[in-house]
């Protein structure tokens, strides 16, 4: 599977943004409309490793790494029965703008020889999830 990269403007301040991809790493269910059960398992100064189920008894594992400095999450696949590889999450200020940012979802994955195919195509899982944190943060924001 080629690395994909699929970017978005978000009309929101970067501090609204940011908080909803350190939310969505706590709580994947809020954003990833598949998610039928999930768990943290271990945390550490900067990263956690989670597990989620996901449709047709489906597990994965991952490491999540935070980088304040970036504003940056990188989860790392640790069990995942079709794919290794890495899913970073990035958002940036816009330059002139205080309310708008970049949010950038960066997924680099290798399919495993032999593996069973997913069940989502994951291109469109992670098209899906930058569109609907986008959905979020704007929501949000014209809430208040």
């Amino acid at each position: 599977m080629p690395r994909c990269i699929h970017r978005v403007t978000v009309k929101a301040p970067l501090e609204t943004v940011w908080a909803l991809l350190l939310d969505k790493m706590e709580h994947p269910q809020r954003y990833i409309e598949s998610v039928m059960d999930y768990s943290i398992l271990e945390r550490g100064d900067g990263w956690m490793l989670r597990e989620m189920e996901l449709p047709g008894e489906f597990r994965l594992r991952e490491r999540i790494s935070v980088d304040e400095a970036t504003r940056t999450l990188t989860f790392t696949l640790v069990e995942h029965p079709s794919f290794a590889g890495t899913v970073r999450n990035h958002v940036r200020g816009l330059e002139g703008r205080d309310d708008a940012v970049e949010l950038e979802f960066d997924m680099d994955w290798r399919e495993r020889p032999g593996a069973p195919a997913p069940a989502e195509d994951p291109v469109e899982m992670i098209r899906s999830a930058v569109a609907h944190l986008r959905d979020i943060a704007e929501e949000l924001c014209r809430a208040t």
